[in-house]
């Protein structure tokens, strides 16, 4: 048997820093009304347009720079400094945070 829709929005929200793409639970086969009840429920958070937070999670930089990637595209990466505190270089103890996209 599969797992719930809870449970699977909990597995993706623990791989991704408490954040939940709406491309990912169409990937997870999660329907948008279900994400829509989580939300009216309290489950979710809305913080955008396609991006939610599982309440519980606490904030912290690679939220915010996972969810600036996000709400950027598929192709959008973290850059410079925030890459650099990610990555955990010496020396970077605090970064804005910075993302690539695609110029075209």
């Amino acid at each position: 048997m599969g797992l719930s829709t809870d449970a699977r929005l909990l597995e993706i929200g623990a791989q991704h820093h408490g954040l939940v793409h709406l491309d990912l639970t169409d990937a997870a086969g999660i329907p948008r009304h279900a994400v829509r009840t989580r939300v009216a429920r309290g489950v979710l958070e809305h913080l955008d347009t396609s991006t939610y937070r599982l309440r519980g999670f606490p904030a912290s930089f690679e939220q915010r720079a996972l969810r600036a990637t996000f709400t950027a595209g598929a192709e959008a990466m973290a850059s410079h400094r925030t890459a650099a505190l990610l990555r955990g270089l010496d020396g970077i103890r605090s970064a804005p945070v910075e993302v690539l996209v695609p110029r075209w």
